[in-house]
């Protein structure tokens, strides 16, 4: 009875009958479900997947936005169903009618982030620091050719999926088809063949190790409240630089003041290479305690500012240190790691809060 009354509903607003607003409200009236909706955003988190689409790539590259980077995600967006406005006719010559269809939201594509982007740069709804969406397919089309990760893809010659050769890039196009981004080969001539790579796929680790989120605008330009190395166990380590540059949370510091932050990682790193401070990371799956030694003359990826190109594509391993909001944030991948260009080795980096209270 309520499939058919539903179908009822969804035939007139196509007919233009009714508009989509008074569907919903006899829907709400009738106690049915509404006919647009959204699934909870909870429920759908991109950042515990381990592979990204190109859409879903170049939107984080480009806005550093969760919610952005979910709209891209295709498993959320075919739980999305929304009214979209038509004109039809029955038949070749039958009258025309101009109405809403209830529809599943398609894949994202790269074209559509282009939509998007224009859309709401009209309306000044781009995150702050956002680059285009244009400029950002050109750094990850430029990171991939320059061997800074792989990206995947099913081959059109075998049907299997393989790595993308980073020599491959600088003849790749992208274009649309059947409402899919696929990549497609340039020939010598300059023509554009058949062949290439479907169902592209790109590791989020490696996205997110070189393009890492905006971190003043994630974490706004306030230091979090600090945290005192008290009681037993184990600290995350931005805490315990944070601790050491605010000199116990008694000096305010400017978060982007990088000379504050370099002094107060000289100090934790000097002391954890000499065993003074114990320290212990994440490395597949399992905490371990780490040797001190892996620390002298460590180069750092400071919190608050930019990652330096050099350690980007660095081979040798480097600490990557993120500020620490609260334990959601850490555990979706805001942590201290030590990584190479080929991303975190050990994460999750904790300090032992006793050595730090003895120390400073």
């Amino acid at each position: 009875m309520e499939f058919s009354v539903r179908d009822d509903i969804i035939d007139k607003v196509r007919r233009g009958e009714m508009t989509p607003a008074e569907a919903d409200a006899e829907a709400a009236r009738l106690g049915f479900k509404p006919f647009a909706v959204e699934p909870d955003p909870s429920k759908f988190d991109p950042f515990r997947e381990g592979w990204w689409t190109l859409p879903m790539a170049v939107a984080w590259i480009a806005w550093r936005s969760p919610d952005k980077i979910r709209e891209c995600w295709d498993p959320y967006r075919a739980e999305c169903w929304e009214w979209r406005f038509k004109k039809w006719r029955v038949g070749d010559d039958g009258p025309v009618h101009a109405g809403h269809f209830l529809e599943q939201r398609r894949p994202a594509t790269l074209s559509w982030l282009l939509f998007v982007e224009k859309y709401e740069a009209s309306r000044d709804l781009l995150p702050q620091g956002a680059i285009s969406i244009s400029e950002a397919k050109t750094e990850l089309w430029s990171a991939l050719g320059k061997n800074a990760f792989h990206a995947t893809g099913i081959s059109t010659d075998t049907g299997e999926r393989v790595a993308i050769p980073d020599c491959a890039w600088r003849d790749l196009l992208d274009i649309e088809e059947r409402g899919r981004d696929v990549l497609r080969v340039r020939e010598a001539s300059g023509v554009w063949s058949n062949r290439g790579y479907n169902d592209v796929a790109l590791r989020r680790q490696n996205i997110m190790a070189i393009w890492q989120p905006h971190r003043l605008e994630e974490r706004g330009n306030r230091l979090p409240a600090p945290i005192k190395p008290e009681g037993p166990g184990y600290m995350p380590l931005y805490l315990a630089a944070q601790w050491i540059a605010t000199c116990g949370g008694t000096l305010e510091i400017d978060p982007s003041d990088l000379a504050a932050w370099q002094n107060a990682f000289s100090q934790l790193l000097s002391r954890i290479a000499s065993e003074e401070v114990a320290v212990t990371g994440v490395r597949k799956g399992e905490r371990e305690k780490l040797a001190g030694q892996l620390f002298a003359n460590m180069q750092v990826d400071y919190p608050f500012s930019d990652t330096p190109i050099s350690l980007l594509v660095s081979e040798e391993l480097y600490l990557s240190s993120c500020v620490y909001l609260d334990d959601e944030h850490w555990q979706r991948g805001w942590k201290d790691a030590l990584e190479t260009r080929q991303g975190p080795k050990w994460s999750k980096l904790m300090v032992l809060k006793s050595d730090v209270a003895r120390c400073w």
